[in-house]
C-alpha cells in the first residue's frame, strides 16, 4: 500500500510547476531529495560489517524517510477530514511552557539571522556578536542548527512566518502523528461540533 501511495506521490512530483528537486508533492507541500537525503558519512563513518550493501542501506533509509513523510500527510488529512484529534489536555500535558517556547522561537529566529548574514558574506565575528553570543550560542551549535536554512530564501520564508504559535502547533502536530501511530491515543470531539 505504502509503495502505490508513494509511486502516486511521486509521480506527482513530476507536474507541471513541480521544483526540479521536489521528490513528492501533496497539494502545496513539496517534499525535496535533500530532506530524505541519505548521507552516507553519518551512516557509515567507519568500515561497514561483511555483507553491507551501503547503497542498499541508503536507499531503505531514504525510503522510510519518505514513509513518514506520507503517514504525516495522510494522518493530518484524516485528523481533519474526520475531526480527530488527541484530546487537548492529553496534548497540553506535554508541551513546553509558553515562555520555554517563546525562548526556542528566539533562539531559532537568531540562529536563521545569523545563518542568513553568514550566507550574505558578513564576518563570523560580527555573527557571534550580533546573534550568538547574546542567545548563549557557540559556533559549532550554530552551524549545526543552520543547516536547516540551506539557501536565503529559506531562511528569509523561516523569520517570516516564525512565532510561538507556530512552535507549539507544530509539536502538537508531531504528537498527534506519534500518538496516532502508536495507537496511544484519546479522541475528544472538537469544540466547534460540540
Amino acid at each position: 500500500m505504502t509503495n502505490l501511495l508513494a509511486a502516486v506521490i511521486f509521480s506527482s512530483a513530476l507536474q507541471a510547476g513541480a521544483p526540479a528537486h521536489a521528490v513528492a508533492t501533496v497539494g502545496t507541500r513539496i517534499l525535496d531529495y535533500e530532506t530524505i537525503r541519505c548521507r552516507r558519512e553519518k551512516v557509515a563513518p567507519g568500515p561497514l560489517p561483511a555483507g553491507a550493501n551501503l547503497d542498499d542501506l541508503c536507499r531503505e533509509l531514504e525510503q522510510r524517510a519518505l514513509d513518514q513523510w506520507i503517514i504525516g500527510i495522510v494522518l493530518d488529512v484524516a485528523a481533519r477530514e474526520y475531526g480527530l484529534e488527541p484530546a487537548r489536555s492529553a496534548l497540553e500535558a506535554q508541551l513546553p511552557s509558553r515562555a520555554d517556547t517563546e525562548s526556542a522561537a528566539r533562539r531559532m529566529d537568531a540562529i536563521a539571522h545569523a545563518a542568513l548574514a553568514r550566507m550574505r558574506g558578513v564576518p563570523r565575528a560580527s555573527i557571534e556578536k550580533q546573534w550568538l553570543t547574546p542567545n548563549g550560542m557557540a559556533w559549532a551549535e550554530f552551524e549545526a542548527m543552520a543547516a536547516v536554512f540551506t539557501n536565503p530564501k529559506v531562511a528569509e520564508e523561516y523569520l517570516a512566518q516564525n512565532n510561538v504559535q507556530d512552535i507549539r502547533d507544530s509539536i502538537i502536530q508531531q504528537k498527534r502523528r506519534l500518538r496516532m501511530k502508536c495507537g496511544a491515543i484519546s479522541f475528544a470531539v472538537p469544540e466547534a461540533s460540540k
